[in-house]
């Protein structure tokens, strides 16, 4: 710890934010469950704008002590050698150029990441995994991955793999999750590991072996944070590991 001041070390992690982008609206957003999360585990939720801009965006990455890629729109298939669906509402290219330009660069700096349902489904694309479109198309299965009836209640169980991180931070094999996704990961990209699937053995849970804090989760753990300890846990642990890392820096 020579050479840092008290101020340094006490300092909260500051934590990047994806942005969801409301284009006929005007305006980008970010879900209030995130921001309510990272303060509640004692960090500084920062919402990173929408562009494409490298200069702004190296800002933001040097800024943050981790980052939060969210859920959102779609990732477009053409990315990962698919057909585009007919909706282009589906799709936000910018976000896709925009988080592809910010993951390579929070990875080169070694800062922990947590990715959240279309966030997981995007670090698998960027790295060359593949996605199901969409799963009741694709996929057979009798368990309701698309709610269209509320974020909060459980949805369905996922089996968390023994001597994954995710089961080093909440200790279960078997945790019941919320669910709000019609697209999931087909082929698993290189560098990723599976720590979690759901009872229809669709993947729930990603990560990245070493000491870089890499982690993914299909579900929302920021929806389920006021009712489920598990949930604080994994935010804690990410929020832990980028306050171990900037107290290293």
């Amino acid at each position: 710890m020579e050479g840092k001041t008290t101020m340094q070390i006490n300092q909260k992690p500051k934590i990047g934010i994806m942005p969801i982008n409301f284009e006929k609206m005007g305006f980008v957003v970010v879900r209030e469950h995130f921001l309510r999360a990272i303060i509640d585990c004692d960090a500084v939720p920062i919402m990173l704008p929408r562009t494409e801009d490298r200069d702004t965006l190296n800002e933001f990455i040097n800024l943050c002590d981790g980052m939060v890629f969210s859920g959102g729109h779609d990732v477009n298939p053409e990315i990962y050698g698919e057909e585009k669906d007919d909706n282009p509402e589906f799709y936000d290219d910018v976000r896709d150029v925009m988080e592809g330009y910010v993951i390579d660069g929070v990875i080169e700096s070694e800062k922990p990441i947590f990715a959240i349902c279309r966030g997981m489904q995007f670090l698998n694309v960027h790295f060359g995994g593949t996605l199901y479109t969409d799963i009741n198309k694709e996929y057979k299965t009798d368990i309701e991955h698309p709610r269209d009836h509320g974020f909060h209640g459980i949805a369905h169980n996922v089996t968390v793999l023994k001597g994954t991180p995710l089961h080093n931070i909440i200790g279960k094999t078997e945790y019941g999750v919320n669910s709000f996704h019609h697209q999931a990961i087909k082929d698993l990209a290189s560098p990723f590991r599976v720590c979690a699937v759901s009872e229809d053995g669709l993947i729930e849970g990603v990560y990245i072996p070493g000491d870089q804090y890499v982690l993914g989760v299909q579900w929302h753990p920021e929806l389920m944070i006021d009712d489920d300890e598990e949930s604080r846990i994994l935010f804690d642990s990410f929020i832990t590991a980028c306050r171990n890392d900037m107290n290293k820096r």
